[in-house]
């Protein structure tokens, strides 16, 4: 049976948190000294309630992102599961397809316009039964884009292929297809061209799929020092890289005067699966977030400027020296093979004098 007990309440924000008792078997136990450090107590009990109650909604928050985390990755591995399957089903008609194509180009009978039209469509054939293979690969793997494949890069002949693949795309389109290419032909450019070339590609097929007819779309590139064009390098690059002068980054601008992008979805387009209110039904919402991931793969920063029904503007910007890609842990640097000096044309571009 206790004699003395003192019962004091817990009180936050005129809100009864709970009773703090003390009980004790003497009669008149507690002295005023000890009412008041209990009292002082109190404040340090509601504190430490406070602190207990918020690490629990903590607690509560974390597991609800958890969930959501599982489902978001339950959802991704369905969705690609989907697109592996329906890509490999396209394997066999583009076979079924290219098979005649080669036919008519070994046949002789056709003009010279005629055979650069099929070769040119040969070419496609080959380019999307690679990007199947490389869809298919990526379920067991699930990207290993995270590697570069580094090479020295004729970036002057590499573009100027890709122009052409889809010129004959802007004839048809009757969409005016501009190229301005402002780099020397012996700049010694680190890229990994796979990378690059579906980086383009992307960029390129979404500026055509939003510009209408008579529109126009424009590929320009450059290659600029910190120093020559600040305004040209974003600002997260050079806060990476450090504002040193001699790095050299490939410039590389695709412009299109197309519907344009509603401000308020700037931010969440490089999203995966996201689609504008201006969807394209035959958009996947998976382009522009590979875009990015490869651009950020190879060190680089892609920003976009657009105003809605007057066209966007897409700007990126990837480091190109050697010297920056051999401190990385996740590059491989292929060394150029020795060979007599022949200038790389597009007409001798598969013709290299070897030495013995």
């Amino acid at each position: 049976r206790y004699q003395s007990g003192i019962f004091m309440p817990l009180i936050k924000n005129d809100k009864l948190l709970g009773i703090l008792i003390v009980k004790c078997n003497r009669e008149k136990a507690y002295s005023q000294v000890q009412v008041n450090l209990l009292k002082n107590l109190v404040i340090y009990v509601i504190s430490a309630l406070e602190n207990a109650r918020s690490y629990m909604k903590i607690l509560e928050q974390k597991k609800a992102i958890e969930r959501f985390a599982e489902q978001e990755k339950e959802l991704h591995e369905m969705k690609l599961h989907y697109f592996t399957e329906i890509s490999h089903e396209f394997r066999t008609p583009l076979t079924l397809i290219k098979l005649p194509v080669q036919k008519i180009l070994k046949s002789n009978i056709l003009k010279r316009e005629e055979f650069k039209e099929l070769k040119l469509a040969e070419k496609n054939i080959d380019y999307m039964l690679k990007l199947i293979s490389e869809v298919v690969d990526i379920e067991k793997k699930e990207i290993s884009e995270d590697k570069l494949d580094l090479s020295i890069t004729n970036i002057n002949l590499n573009l100027k292929n890709i122009y052409k693949l889809f010129k004959s795309l802007a004839k048809n389109q009757d969409i005016k297809f501009i190229k301005n290419i402002h780099i020397n032909e012996h700049v010694e450019a680190w890229l990994d061209q796979d990378k690059i070339d579906k980086i383009l590609f992307n960029l390129l097929s979404n500026a055509f799929k939003y510009t209408n007819s008579n529109g126009t779309i424009e590929i320009r590139t450059s290659i600029s020092k910190y120093n020559s064009n600040e305004e040209a390098l974003p600002i997260t690059i050079v806060n990476r890289m450090g504002k040193n002068p001699e790095n050299n980054f490939l410039i590389l601008i695709v412009k299109d005067t197309g519907k344009g992008i509603q401000e308020d979805e700037i931010g969440r387009i490089f999203q995966r699966y996201y689609h504008t209110e201006n969807v394209n039904l035959f958009s996947s919402g998976i382009g522009l977030a590979l875009t990015k991931k490869l651009i950020e793969i190879h060190k680089g920063e892609i920003v976009v400027q657009s105003e809605f029904n007057k066209g966007s503007e897409f700007t990126l910007c990837i480091p190109i020296d050697r010297s920056y890609y051999a401190k990385l842990t996740n590059c491989k640097l292929n060394q150029p093979e020795i060979t007599d000096t022949v200038p790389i044309t597009e007409k001798n571009q598969f013709f290299q004098l070897k030495s013995i």
